[in-house]
């Protein structure tokens, strides 16, 4: 793993050494499993946006990447019928971009900024997974699928149903007698 300090650190020395073995303790903070998942996660992202004609969002940080997120949500959603992909995307996003790798001083874990440079460019800030549009789209999808799975209102019993049931426990081979009725 390189931790990218924007020349803060000399590379060959003993304290860049000691940066480098800080990176690796921050990245074991996590399961080898999770890593995994996240590693995978993140690199059907990353072709996803290639496809589209973005740069790899693993290393190169720009303004459409929270758009991109929410975009990805979607197509997740129309194939499987768990929000959990989704959020996994946005875990593995989120955990990408709090690494020593990708954080330098001007690079802030917590939010996610936008902000015009003085050549009128949109200059992207922070973690893409703390953008308002990735907070919302999740939002709507675990939504979404609760009201998918969850009826509003019972459908209602047929009158014929009604008199089917209460024929068969007035009935002599009822397990429903008048013992079980008191």
């Amino acid at each position: 793993m390189s931790v990218n300090t924007a020349g803060d650190i000399n590379s060959g020395g003993k304290l860049y050494d000691d940066v480098q073995s800080a990176a690796a303790i921050a990245a074991e903070r996590l399961e080898k499993s999770t890593r995994e998942a996240y590693q995978s996660s993140l690199q059907h992202f990353a072709e996803f946006c290639e496809e589209g004609g973005y740069p790899d969002p693993r290393s190169t940080r720009y303004p459409q990447i929270p758009s991109l997120m929410a975009a990805r949500f979607y197509q997740l959603s129309q194939v499987n019928t768990s929000v959990a992909p989704a959020e996994k995307l946005r875990s593995a996003v989120n955990w990408h971009y709090t690494t020593l790798s990708m954080l330098t001083p001007s690079q802030p874990a917590d939010c996610w900024v936008e902000e015009e440079d003085v050549n009128g460019n949109i200059i992207a800030r922070g973690n893409p997974a703390k953008a308002q549009i990735v907070r919302q789209v999740l939002r709507g999808l675990v939504k979404l699928g609760k009201r998918a799975g969850t009826a509003k209102r019972a459908v209602p019993m047929s009158l014929q149903l009604l008199g089917d049931i209460n024929t068969f426990v007035d009935s002599e081979n009822s397990p429903f007698n008048e013992v079980t009725r008191r």
